[in-house]
């Protein structure tokens, strides 16, 4: 005979897990401890801030009721200002396109602007409108020459304001090889041209 005793065996209930609740709610208490102290650091932080605020503004209006802090200079517009004003600007202008005629010629040629897409000739004009920034800023600038400008570059150019007055920044539609003799450029690659020193320009 066979013994089934052993198939028909129930198998035994899972024991429950005894779920402590004290630790658990021990554990609750400590999160909001610590909730309540970040709480409490972070509104001690933003009253010091109100106070400090309050104190800067106080002093600020002790020192102006005492006369420490002088009033906003107006500008004087008398017309012996305004014309040393203007001399002025005539004078850091030509220090500045001596400096850039002093200084390297550099060419930009937009010659291949029919062989880009849309984003590298975006790409270009901001390329040229950051250098010209640099350019102004600079204590040793270079004259530079944007040839070949026509098409969506130009146009592209056209849109940033006072372009067209841009100082040691000549842009024209005309080829390197009509402005400069061939043997003083020196190529420079995804930069453009180095014109030799002495190269100078075709007319």
């Amino acid at each position: 005979m066979v013994d089934i005793s052993a198939s028909t065996k129930q198998p035994e209930p899972e024991q429950p897990v005894a779920v402590d609740e004290k630790s658990s709610g021990e554990d609750a208490k400590k999160l909001s401890k610590r909730a309540m102290r970040k709480e409490k650091r972070r509104l001690q932080s933003e009253e010091r801030k109100a106070v400090k605020k309050l104190k800067r503004k106080e002093q600020q209006r002790v020192k102006k009721a005492n006369g420490l802090i002088p009033p906003p200079k107006e500008l004087d517009m008398s017309e012996e200002a305004v014309q040393r004003r203007k001399d002025r600007a005539i004078a850091r202008r030509e220090a500045y396109l001596m400096a850039a005629e002093e200084g390297v010629k550099v060419v930009i040629d937009c010659e291949f602007e029919e062989e880009m897409n849309e984003k590298e000739k975006k790409s270009l004009s901001q390329q040229i409108m950051f250098s010209y920034g640099v350019n102004r800023k600079s204590r040793t600038p270079m004259n530079a020459y944007i040839t070949s400008l026509h098409g969506d570059i130009r146009k592209n150019l056209e849109k940033i304001s006072g372009f067209h007055e841009w100082q040691a920044f000549t842009g024209t539609s005309k080829s390197y090889m009509d402005l400069f003799k061939k043997e003083s450029l020196v190529p420079q690659p995804l930069e453009g041209y180095h014109v030799r020193e002495g190269g100078g320009t075709r007319h």
